[in-house]
C-alpha cells in the first residue's frame, strides 16, 4: 500500500511525501504523528492494488489510530459473529421446526389432557355406578392404571416442549 501526502508546515511550507506501508493502521499513525509535531495534513491517498482513496484530512489530530481500530475491529468481530448466528439460514430453519416442534408439544398435551379428562368422566361413571362388583373394580383400576400412564405422558411431553423452548430462546438470541 502506498501512502501520499501533501502537508504544510509550521513554516508555512508545503511538502509532498509519498512511501510504502504494510498496513492502513500504520498509514493513519503516520499522518497523525506529524500533525501531533505541528504540521497540517493538507491531502492524504492511499493507494493500492485495488485503486485510490482520499483520506479525510480532519480526521489527523495527533491522536494514535492503532488501538482504536483494534478495539473497534474487536467490537465489530463480536457483532459480526451474534449477527452471522442469528441470520444464517441453518438457524433460520432450526428455528422454524423448534417452533413446529414447540406447537406439536402443545397440541399433544391438549390431547393428552383431553384424554385424561374422558377417561376421569368414564372412572367416575363407573364409580358412581349402583353396582360395584368385581367387574366394575377391574374396569377402575383399569381406568386408574390408563391416568397415571396419562399423567406420566403429560410429564414427558411437557419436559420435552421446555427443552424446546429453551433451544427456541438459544437460537434466537
Amino acid at each position: 500500500m502506498t501512502l501520499s501526502f501533501t502537508a504544510s508546515t509550521t513554516e508555512d511550507q508545503l511538502r509532498h511525501f509519498s512511501c510504502q506501508l504494510p498496513e492502513l493502521e500504520i498509514a493513519l499513525d503516520v499522518l497523525s504523528s506529524i500533525t501531533l509535531k505541528g504540521d497540517k495534513i493538507l491531502k492524504a491517498y492511499i493507494s493500492d492494488e485495488d485503486g485510490s482513496m482520499e483520506l479525510p484530512a480532519e480526521a489527523f489530530d495527533g491522536e494514535p489510530f492503532t488501538d482504536s481500530l483494534h478495539q473497534l475491529a474487536e467490537q465489530w468481530q463480536i457483532a459480526l459473529g451474534e449477527s452471522i448466528v442469528l441470520v444464517s439460514p441453518d438457524n433460520r430453519w432450526y428455528i422454524e421446526l423448534t417452533r413446529r416442534r414447540i406447537k406439536l408439544y402443545d397440541d399433544r398435551i391438549g390431547q393428552l389432557l383431553l384424554t385424561i379428562t374422558k377417561l376421569e368422566q368414564f372412572r367416575e361413571r363407573v364409580h358412581g355406578s349402583i353396582t360395584q362388583g368385581p367387574r366394575e373394580i377391574k374396569i377402575i383400576n383399569h381406568y386408574d392404571s390408563l391416568l397415571i400412564t396419562y399423567l406420566h405422558q403429560v410429564d414427558q411431553v411437557k419436559n420435552g416442549r421446555q427443552l424446546a423452548q429453551e433451544r427456541l430462546s438459544y437460537l434466537l438470541g
